[in-house]
């Protein structure tokens, strides 16, 4: 008896159709996609040089984009005693409150012959 009891069971659920377990219903709605935010553009500013050249500014998040002579260097924060200092690219770009500075590199860390004396004249949207 047992064994037609076992064999039964075992023949029902071999007949049984299985359904994929679920999560249980919360009541909420599930979430769209997230759709990464692309960051403005950040201005440009503009510097003209006692020398009579120009130099434009963007800055980004670790550094800025700088553009001198018709070349476009990078230049990444670094650190300074006083002012905002950046370096990168052979050059070394140096704002101290209204004084606004651009040397060339030496060994990639230190501030060496002074390029520019430069006074920002306009940012641009």
């Amino acid at each position: 008896m047992k064994f037609l009891l076992v064999l039964l069971t075992l023949f029902i659920s071999a007949c049984t159709v299985m359904e994929p377990a679920r999560a249980p219903d919360t009541g909420t709605v599930p979430a769209a996609p997230v759709t990464p935010r692309v960051a403005p553009e950040a201005p440009i500013a503009r510097y003209l040089c006692n020398s009579g050249e120009t130099v434009a500014i963007r800055f980004r998040e670790n550094g800025l984009a700088l553009r001198y002579r018709n070349k476009t260097h990078r230049l990444v924060i670094s650190e300074s005693a006083s002012g905002a200092r950046y370096v990168g690219d052979g050059l070394v770009w140096w704002n101290k409150g209204v004084e606004n500075t651009l040397y060339t590199l030496v060994n990639n860390t230190d501030t060496g012959e002074l390029l520019e004396k430069c006074r920002e004249i306009v940012k641009e949207q």
